[in-house]
């Protein structure tokens, strides 16, 4: 049968009482267009849609799977953490040892923590993680401004940070914190706060290059 443009006519051909696993049905619109559409069945009266238009649209997004890798102790990590807690988002929350980080320091980016795995792809510093995740959690404002304010915020904490200025009761302490963990390794991460001192003093540039060439000794 030819069926015209100008006509409005629909042609079902059903098969219903054979055992072929299909029933094909041919479909014309008043635009002429005939669309083949194949149908499987499925609990004998019902039919499910094979057609590529549908199952192009139905696919399944990967679920992504977070791992966070820091010290034990809040930190720059700290943020990170409350992020996923509010957006009831489960992670992986590795903290690693002073004894450990060695090691690790080379593998991350640009040498410091935290770093957030995301299906094995790694993204560090800080605040790009933190930007990255209030996005992905609806938690970086309602529009562009908002998020521009958000951004202004954070980044003066982190100038009021960054302004807490090194004096001699901080040398004194470190010093005396090193002469202990050289003796007792583990002793000194039972106590974070003092572990977290520790190592922000020996990150600063001259007193790490002091460090790296100063004469080995006991004590």
């Amino acid at each position: 049968m030819l069926i015209s443009s100008g006509e409005h006519l629909e042609l079902r051909s059903t098969i219903t009482k054979s055992k072929k696993d299909f029933v094909i049905f041919f479909i014309a619109s008043c635009t002429g267009v005939r669309d083949y559409i194949m149908f499987e069945e499925h609990s004998g009266d019902l039919y499910q849609e094979k057609s590529s238009k549908t199952h192009n649209s139905n696919k399944i997004s990967e679920v992504e799977t977070y791992k966070l890798t820091y010290f034990n102790y809040r930190g720059r990590a700290e943020v990170i953490r409350l992020l996923f807690a509010q957006a009831n988002v489960s992670y992986e929350d590795v903290r690693i040892s002073r004894k450990e980080w060695p090691a690790l320091k080379s593998k991350t980016p640009f040498g410091h923590v935290p770093i957030l795995e995301v299906n094995g792809k790694v993204l560090a510093e800080s605040h790009a993680i933190e930007k990255y995740l209030a996005r992905k959690f609806g938690l970086l404002g309602a529009d562009e401004w908002e998020a521009a304010k958000i951004d202004e915020i954070v980044m003066n904490l982190e100038d009021l940070r960054r302004k807490i200025l090194l004096s001699l009761a901080d040398l004194a302490v470190f010093d005396i914190l090193q002469l202990f963990d050289a003796k007792s390794t583990k002793e000194l991460e039972k106590y974070p706060k003092l572990n977290d001192f520790t190592m922000r003093i020996e990150e600063m540039p001259k007193i790490k290059a002091w460090i790296e060439k100063r004469p080995k000794t006991s004590f």
